[in-house]
């Protein structure tokens, strides 16, 4: 159906169920407007079906009128399947304009049925369903193929049209023995799934260099690793295991903390560069705080740099957390993250420290190396402008301060079956 017209005062439109619903009744919403010599009217008519008995969803005009019906939809509110017929009344005459079945959450409208997705329904007309048993038609020259009933595949190659023998059904090629061979068609898109239940799917092998699209993939035979293209440049994906822990790239493990950071009160941050080869279940952070005296506190959060060349990293989801304690010496401190373990993939990461307390407080530090060259391991920035927990932060701003020492902190992991950090 597209547009109606109503020009007659017997003449309406009805809706009528084919039997009686299992809960609630379909809703209907119809618009259209009303145009004569001397108005121009645009409205709606709502409400329900009832069951077996016919409902008027567009009234009869009014004399001299022309009533030009815009939409009819009908919702399906049941929970179970409906059929619905539409009639135009004329006078003493009853046309159907339409009949068929509403699923649960389906409507119906003047361009088809819509499903519960939003999706517009669409049928393989009758003549491709037969056809396709059979010989089927081609164009450019080609010739047809003979296809046995519900299996098979077309292939068209230089316009010739022929037969590759599948199994199963569904509406994705399952591909659960043969192989899937694919035409060379200019402008294809493949949308949807392809299930390789059974079977193999092979990305190219080759050592050239990806094509230049976002998300191809291809086995480099060369290096032996799986890449991506991912809009800049062919990227590998590593297949190492978890990682028990990480630091900061120049931090020894047997050199001492003689010196620190001193976090500015409410709000002072500190930003650390970390580096995962591999793949990390995160547990918790540590750090080794140097104060004391005093109530300390200190809150984290991790962030990804995603290499798309913005100068915001993002926050890692459930990486991040606070810890509160009396001071009474310098000590090692871990904070669980919230919901731990975090699972996070290799990537350059950002460990953000904060100082969320009104008394300052010191992350240890090793005194740079660095052959005399006063290099940045971290950086800081002071007040109210430092969010903690954002969903980005910008690691870039001008009022970031570099410092040479390397933070004494550590990103703690489990591995294999354990329920704790390593």
């Amino acid at each position: 159906m597209r547009l109606l017209v109503l020009n007659a005062t017997n003449q309406s439109i009805k809706a009528v169920l084919a039997g009686a619903v299992a809960t609630t009744q379909p809703d209907f919403v119809t618009t259209y407007s009303d145009s004569s010599s001397t108005n121009f009217l645009e409205a709606p008519e709502t409400g329900t079906l009832n069951n077996t008995t016919d409902v008027t969803i567009v009234s009869s005009p009014a004399a001299s009128t022309n009533r030009l019906i815009k939409d009819i939809n009908i919702y399906n509110r049941d929970t179970a399947a409906v059929t619905v017929t539409i009639k135009f009344i004329d006078g003493a005459n009853t046309r159907i304009l339409w009949k068929g079945t509403l699923q649960p959450g389906e409507s119906k409208c003047m361009e088809g049925v819509y499903d519960t997705n939003g999706a517009l329904k669409v049928s393989v007309p009758s003549v491709m369903a037969t056809a396709i048993v059979g010989q089927v038609p081609v164009v450019n020259g080609g010739t047809g193929q003979d296809l046995s009933a519900n299996t098979g595949a077309v292939i068209v190659t230089a316009g010739v049209m022929s037969a590759n023998p599948t199994t199963g059904s569904d509406n994705s090629v399952r591909a659960t023995s043969p192989s899937l061979t694919t035409p060379a068609i200019a402008g294809a898109t493949l949308t949807g799934a392809i299930d390789a239940n059974g079977a193999t799917m092979r990305v190219p092998v080759t050592a050239s260099a990806l094509t230049a699209t976002e998300g191809y993939f291809k086995w480099d035979s060369t290096e032996k690793l799986l890449k991506a293209y991912d809009g800049a440049r062919d990227r590998g994906l590593s297949g190492y295991g978890w990682m028990p822990f990480a630091t900061p790239p120049s931090y020894s493990a047997t050199q001492a903390s003689a010196t620190a950071v001193n976090l500015a009160a409410s709000n002072g941050g500190m930003l650390i560069p970390i580096f995962l080869a591999g793949h990390m279940l995160l547990q918790s952070v540590s750090l080794w705080n140097t104060d004391i005296t005093l109530s300390r506190s200190w809150r984290w959060a991790l962030y990804v740099d995603r290499g798309n060349a913005s100068n915001s990293v993002d926050l890692v989801a459930n990486s991040n957390a606070s810890d509160t304690f009396a001071a009474a010496a310098a000590s090692a401190r871990t904070s669980a993250a919230a919901s731990p373990p975090t699972y996070i993939p290799q990537g350059a990461y950002w460990l953000f420290i904060q100082n969320d307390g009104s008394n300052t407080f010191g992350v240890g530090t090793q005194a740079a190396g660095n052959g005399g060259m006063a290099l940045p391991q971290y950086k800081t920035k002071n007040g109210a402008a430092v969010t903690y927990n954002p969903s980005t932060l910008d690691i870039i701003t001008a009022t970031w301060t570099a410092g040479t020492a390397v933070p004494a902190v550590r990103l703690n992991g489990r591995v294999a079956a354990n329920t704790i950090a390593w």
